[in-house]
């Protein structure tokens, strides 16, 4: 690769890094979120296509479809209010940029791995620390002494004259620009007040300004310089973990205790698995609270960890014998039904929890956490029995990634004021006050929910959704990320427009 083509690519890094910086001081400064960060995450998503179409990049072109996606999660982030699925948003595009990150070295995306993306975070968090610093104190440097190197006598002695020149004139410039610039503020009121304003600044915002300039530009630098411009190292992402494996045998005895336990608690569980309202009604039952909220936690935990033990288990067997192999896909499918039995019971321990107390954010995205488990469970059992264990990571976070956009259609939370408000002979009534925490996703629902209120409870939902125009200070029931009535058109979204809208009808 010739030097030219190099300083032209450090130069876009740069000048794209800059430009964000100083984009994200006139955006990101005010909050909550919203048209903001769907703007400054669209400008960011130009720059990289811009960069990637560079003919000398080593970022892969068949990648350069997650662009589109970055920018299209952005804009759902002007487009909900609710935190949970503003951060999912955000953990997308992360992911989203970590598959850019990945190495040239990984040809297909489907056979990447979990260590192909530990690399890229470490590769991207390593940018981000040294990446601006490498292209100011290395590449630039270098390409300056490549030029002169290259230049014969008669073109350095041109450029060391271009020097002298612009180094007298700028000398010559300065006092014309005193004597010029005090006849002027002398000449004319309004000139002098503004070059006043000018030498009287205000350090305190100027260093604000410039901090979020520098931290912004930096980070963002480092990542262009990750993606785009660092050299791939010579030792592949798994040569250092190529001695770790293990007998089939020293497998086997592990998933088979595994197997004995979960087998053993389904046995022993079966009535609390699936008795239902007759058992936690019995004297001797455990409570609502005992059979389905903690047990509901904790088989979540079992199904995750069972997942990440079976993935350790198949990659330290990789290469048992094919009988060795045939009694591990025996094991795992074993196992992996018996975690299907433990999640079919953590849904229906929720199920009835939900219908007795009501739906919640932790609730729902706990529950639908559990759904996306169970999708990656049935996938690893079909990838790993026809052994290529390789294809699973990929289409597992494309799944979730499925999820995210799901939960961008349905709007969670106005399910959970729809479900919370269709609930009958339930062991506790409405609770008003957690849905009044709800973001401005489920302003229209609880709108909409006040028909249906007995007077007190409706006058009282009616005026603290009142309150989110007409805010009072004294009012705890409006959180600051409820007010319709700051951050301008910065912090706009979507929602808080519908939210305005819908309260509005019932000021």
């Amino acid at each position: 690769m010739d030097k030219q083509p190099l300083w032209n690519r450090v130069f876009r890094v740069l000048a794209c890094a800059a430009a964000l910086g100083v984009l994200a001081d006139l955006l990101l400064k005010v909050g909550p979120w919203g048209l903001n960060a769907a703007l400054w995450t669209a400008a960011f998503a130009v720059a990289v296509w811009v960069l990637s179409r560079d003919s000398d990049t080593i970022m892969p072109k068949n990648r350069r479809w997650c662009v589109p996606l970055i920018a299209l999660f952005g804009v759902m982030l002007s487009w909900w209010d609710a935190p949970m699925l503003k951060l999912l948003n955000i953990a997308v595009i992360f992911l989203l940029c970590a598959t850019l990150v990945l190495r040239p070295d990984v040809k297909s995306l489907l056979r990447t791995g979990f260590l192909n993306y530990a690399v890229a975070l470490i590769d991207g968090a390593l940018g981000v620390v040294a990446g601006l610093p490498s292209m100011v104190t290395t590449d630039v440097p270098r390409q300056v002494r490549g030029i002169r190197n290259d230049m014969d006598d008669s073109q350095s002695v041109l450029l060391r004259r271009h020097a002298w020149s612009v180094s007298i004139g700028m000398l010559i410039s300065f006092p014309l620009l005193l004597i010029f610039g005090a006849l002027f503020t002398s000449a004319d009121t309004a000139f002098r007040a503004w070059v006043s304003e000018i030498f009287h600044l205000n350090w305190e915002v100027l260093i604000e300004h410039a901090f979020t300039i520098g931290i912004t530009s930096w980070v963002t630098a480092g990542y262009l310089y990750a993606a785009f411009l660092k050299r791939q190292m010579a030792s592949s992402p798994e040569s250092a973990l190529q001695g770790v494996r293990l007998d089939a045998l020293a497998i086997l005895i592990p998933l088979g205790s595994l197997i004995a336990l979960f087998g053993a608690f389904i046995a022993m569980q079966i009535p609390y698995f699936f008795g239902g309202n007759a058992v936690v009604q019995t004297e001797s039952g455990p409570s609502y609270a005992t059979y389905a909220r903690e047990g509901f936690f904790q088989l979540v935990a079992v199904a995750a960890l069972a997942l990440c033990v079976l993935l350790v288990a198949d990659w330290l067997g990789r290469d048992a014998s094919p009988r060795g192999r045939r009694a591990l896909h025996s094991f795992t499918a074993i196992l992996v039904a018996l975690v299907f039995v433990v999640m079919a019971s953590a849904l229906h321990r929720m199920a009835l929890y939900t219908s007795a107390y009501g739906l919640t954010t932790l609730r729902f995205y706990t529950t639908a956490f559990m759904l996306w488990l169970a999708g990656a469970l049935a996938w690893f059992l079909l990838v790993v029995i026809k052994g290529r264990r390789e294809r699973f990571l990929f289409p597992a976070l494309a799944l979730a990634c499925v999820f995210v956009t799901v939960f961008n259609f349905i709007n969670p939370e106005r399910i959970i004021v729809e479900v919370n408000a269709s609930r009958t002979d339930s062991v506790e009534a409405l609770d008003i006050e957690y849905l009044l925490r709800l973001s401005n996703d489920a302003a229209p629902a609880l709108v909409a929910l006040l028909d249906r209120l007995p007077e007190r409870e409706r006058e009282h939902l009616r005026s603290a959704l009142v309150q989110r125009i007409d805010f009072d200070p004294e009012d705890a029931r409006v959180q600051y990320s409820q007010r319709l009535d700051i951050g301008g058109w910065r912090a706009w979204s979507w929602s808080r427009q519908r939210a305005y809208e819908a309260i509005s009808r019932i000021r």
